[in-house]
């Protein structure tokens, strides 16, 4: 019993430092990946986005990437109340745009539970890849 409770517990442990350790380095304000754009910019970016979704304007490819990282670049630096551009843009994406997104871009499952559009070498969830994701700098 006693056996029992000390491996539970130092799996525990192991876990949590594991979380705190790693889980620390996928922050994307503390490694500062990607393109770097202004506040504004991103701002701006998001906004033009939600227009273009809510007229249900045709998208090319590019600007469906576009669409993944700026959805990474909000998920991962937890900005999804940030402005209401931004909680536009979640709505639009999680409700229609992410279906079309892994369908048009041919995404397959990749680590961390994320999508891999090998064409364009991006990744739309899981750790924070370079391609993937907005460095905003104020």
């Amino acid at each position: 019993m006693k056996v029992k409770f000390f491996f539970c517990a130092l799996v525990g442990l192991l876990f949590a430092g594991f979380i705190t350790v790693f889980g620390q380095s996928t922050n994307p304000l503390r490694t500062k990946i990607g393109p770097v754009i202004t506040q504004n910019t991103f701002n701006r970016m998001v906004e033009k986005t939600v227009v273009k979704m809510k007229k249900g304007d045709k998208l090319n490819d590019s600007a469906l990437i576009k669409i993944v990282r700026i959805d990474n670049t909000i998920v991962m630096n937890d900005l999804h109340k940030a402005t209401k551009a931004n909680k536009e843009f979640k709505k639009w994406f999680d409700s229609k745009y992410y279906k079309l997104v892994t369908k048009r871009l041919h995404g397959t499952l990749g680590p961390g539970m994320s999508y891999y559009f090998e064409k364009y070498k991006v990744y739309w969830g899981g750790y924070p890849d370079s391609n993937s994701i907005f460095n905003i700098k104020n």
